[in-house]
């Protein structure tokens, strides 16, 4: 009797912390789905004006909330620029913590930020809301961030090599062409 018990709890436990990763899933999905409905200006707007202030080309960008305001954080190898969702001003630059490391990401990317955010919504068939150069699973890649799914593009190939639901906790390792070594 007490094994029954026992598994019946075990149960529980699963069940509600099932649910409780598919609820923080749908809270994800909506709240993309609200910043992308609030903005007044696309990602390539946003981008285009970071990269006109900071005379370089952006390694990132994502559409978040900061301090209230609906922003487009867009990341370059030394800093960060907020650009305001709404009206497209510039509302802080700040100093970029991961400068050594961007710097080596962006010397080992073979394509560009644009080039991954394209083949992306191409696939996907909507426009995204984020966009990053980052390591995942020892690969380089672009993490491509939509509303319900992340699409994750081969930095060195531009091939797509998983897309990943929000609610998906059995997602498969990455393996990309440029592999990062554990420093």
């Amino acid at each position: 009797m007490n094994h029954i018990v026992k598994a019946g709890l075990a149960l529980s436990l699963l069940v509600a912390t099932s649910a409780g990763c598919a609820s923080t899933a749908d809270d994800d999905i909506q709240e993309n789905t609200r910043y992308q409905s609030q903005a007044e200006i696309t990602i390539d707007q946003a981008k285009q004006t970071a990269e006109a202030a900071q005379g370089e080309t952006a390694i990132g960008i994502q559409l978040d909330e900061e301090n209230g305001d609906l922003v487009y954080e867009v990341e370059f190898v030394e800093a960060d620029v907020l650009v305001d969702a709404g009206t497209g001003d510039i509302l802080a630059t700040e100093p970029n913590d991961d400068s050594a490391e961007n710097a080596q990401y962006q010397s080992l990317a073979k394509i560009t930020l644009d080039q991954a955010k394209q083949t992306a919504e191409a696939a996907q068939g909507e426009t995204a809301i984020g966009v990053q150069l980052d390591e995942e699973d020892g690969s380089l890649v672009y993490e491509v961030e939509f509303v319900a799914a992340d699409v994750f593009v081969d930095a060195g190939t531009g091939d797509i090599l998983a897309t990943e639901l929000e609610n998906d906790s059995n997602a498969s390792p990455i393996q990309g062409s440029i592999q990062l070594s554990d420093n």
